[in-house]
């Protein structure tokens, strides 16, 4: 008889972040081999743990390499990267590589089988023949409709569909009041519901899960907490799933510790609070900002929607915000966030343009928190499959870089144009988006360590700011003429880039990384002709209806979804470490944006 353990681990750094695993900073393949041998297993399928490991894949390459006859391997790759699609038809060429597998254990991972971004990934791995094993009790019907939909697809549900490490689970049994098979009611503050515990409860200490990540909305008293939290005696599934924020409330006779297997009768479904960050006075951000418990927005009334905000970034607007030196300065206490990406929860009546489960970005600011209810016509609909972290940068940048393209200067294929923090985010869809209508970008840049990655993305030129930069922008253009300047520094750095314009150029101003006003040479203005203009992407969007803003954020949600635009991420926070979060968004030299996750 041949032996085959179909589920192992190896890695080489990092400790398990499931307790149930060894807690050892390595395991290697001699050292599963060792093991296999002791117990007689012939053979075992190698699952690269990527979620404490990132180098576990490759580790597992090369275990296959070396040991063809014994070890084979599920391997993983990033899901939410354009160029991961491309390794799809290749990937049983490599070493020991049998399918794939995927957890969706991080905090951002946790909504990609339900929320579009990982569809593609149904009918490229049937084409292939490639099997995908997945932890999936989060999203067991959404599974149901791949397999419903791919007949060819091999699918892998792990651990029986259970809850990895869940002790006490329930599952709903009867449809709520007033509801049809599948369906709940229009309203979240009723419908009862029949559960059966069919395990035995366990306290709220003895969980094995840490209570920091999945607790922290539990109140005194709650008993049984849906939608994937834990409560004091017992997990239940949601009980309504556009609810997000909802508990599922168990009347008598309660679960306790230690009950057996039973009936439990649920009563409601429970409005909660919810975590909003707010400051208090204006100074250092990480200093005034807080993670407050603060009331449930509760059910949109008419022509309003509810939505619960997935992701935020921290703008430099939002750090001004905080120190007191933006443009608007909000009575305090006060909430900031100029942008976020969330899901709809619920519409009043008159609204048509979304439906619970739409991915949406708010038009509004006040958006660091975890839910919201906003006028209808402010959010705007996005494409379903987009990356979150993307879209929850879709709301300002894009559409400032775009219409500082097209609004200011009537810019013709071949025309050059100039701008200072080229690496910054803006900077970045100014080069994609100018390159696209073959517009050709000159990009200043405080070190010259950055003019590959620069160009890799399509910038036709760059230079190191400094005082001798109008000579060496000439030589880079051949002395062709400057037409438009953008300028997000300010102070003497708006100067210095008027000086590289050609006559009658425009120098646009959005933002002031300095902290000073914008300087400009009375000869650029008097004898070159040159114009300073601000812009604001307020004022750009008040030209427009709303049809056309609709249309315009559509279009550019496609680039991100395609690829076409994006930005870089270095890190995503927690709302509770917000102030962890603003700390590390004032850094220098990052590499991308920080986002905050609620």
């Amino acid at each position: 008889m041949h032996i085959v353990d179909a589920q192992v681990h190896i890695w080489s750094s990092g400790k398990p972040t499931n307790a149930t695993h060894r807690q050892v900073e390595r395991f290697t393949k001699d050292d599963l081999l060792k093991e296999m041998d002791e117990a007689g297993v012939d053979g075992a399928v190698i699952h690269p743990p990527a979620s404490w490991d990132p180098n576990s894949n490759e580790l597992a390459v090369e275990a296959a390499r070396q040991h063809p006859d014994r070890l084979a391997i599920l391997g993983n790759f990033p899901l939410d990267r354009p160029e991961s699609r491309g390794l799809i038809d290749g990937w049983k060429k490599r070493p020991g590589m049998l399918g794939l597998r995927f957890t969706f254990l991080q905090p951002h991972q946790k909504t990609w089988p339900t929320d579009g971004t990982i569809d593609w990934l149904w009918p490229a791995a049937e084409r292939a023949g490639l099997p995908v094993a997945l932890l999936a009790a989060g999203f067991l019907p959404k599974l149901a409709q791949v397999a419903e939909r791919h007949p060819g697809l091999k699918l892998i549900i792990d651990h029986l569909g259970r809850a990895v490490g869940h002790q006490g689970r329930c599952r709903v049994g009867e449809p709520a009041r007033d509801a049809g098979p599948g369906q709940v009611p229009e309203r979240g503050d009723q419908g009862h519901r029949g559960a059966e515990l069919l395990e035995r409860a366990l306290p709220l200490p003895q969980h094995p899960r840490p209570p920091e990540a999945d607790l922290r909305r539990l109140r005194a008293g709650t008993d049984v907490l849906g939608h994937r939290h834990h409560a004091h005696a017992v997990l239940v599934a949601a009980v309504r799933d556009h609810v997000h924020r909802g508990a599922a409330v168990a009347v008598r006779p309660r679960p306790r510790p230690r009950d057996g297997r039973g009936r439990v009768h649920l009563d409601r479904v429970d409005a909660q609070g919810m975590k909003q960050v707010l400051i208090d006075g204006y100074g250092a951000p990480e200093e005034v900002a807080r993670c407050a418990d603060v009331p449930d927005v509760g059910a949109p009334g008419t022509g309003e929607v509810v939505f619960d905000v997935l992701m935020f970034p921290i703008n430099p607007a939002d750090i001004s915000l905080c120190r007191g030196t933006y443009r608007l300065k909000p009575p305090l206490p006060a909430t900031p966030g100029a942008e976020c990406v969330g899901r709809v929860a619920a519409v009043g009546a008159g609204v048509g343009h979304v439906k619970p489960g739409d991915l949406v970005i708010n038009l509004q600011r006040e958006n660091w928190a975890q839910r919201r209810r906003v006028k209808g016509d402010d959010v705007i609909p996005i494409p379903s499959g987009m990356d979150l972290r993307q879209a929850a940068m879709l709301r300002i940048n894009p559409p400032t870089a775009l219409l500082m393209l097209t609004d200011i200067v009537a810019l013709k294929p071949g025309d050059w144009v100039i701008q200072n923090v080229a690496n910054s985010a803006v900077g970045r869809l100014v080069i994609r988006l100018a390159a696209a209508r073959g517009v050709r970008t000159m990009n200043v840049v405080r070190r010259d360590t950055l003019f590959a990655e620069l160009k890799a993305l399509g910038a036709d030129a760059c230079v190191v700011d400094g005082p001798d930069m109008a000579e060496a922008v000439k030589g880079q253009t051949g002395g062709a003429p400057v037409r438009l300047g953008l300028d997000a520094v300010s102070g003497r750095a708006t100067a210095r880039l008027s000086t590289c314009l050609g006559d009658g150029g425009v120098v646009c101003t959005y933002g002031s990384m300095s902290g000073e006003d914008p300087v400009m040479l009375r000869s650029t203005l008097a004898n070159g002709g040159q114009t300073l203009v601000g812009f604001t992407l307020g004022r750009g969007l008040a030209t427009r209806s709303l049809a056309q803003v609709r249309a315009m954020y559509a279009d550019l949600g496609r680039q991100v979804l395609d690829g076409t635009l994006t930005a870089p991420v270095e890190k995503i926070y927690p709302i509770e470490d917000i102030k962890a979060a603003l700390a590390h968004a004032q850094r220098g030299a990052r590499t991308g944006k920080i986002l905050v996750q609620p």
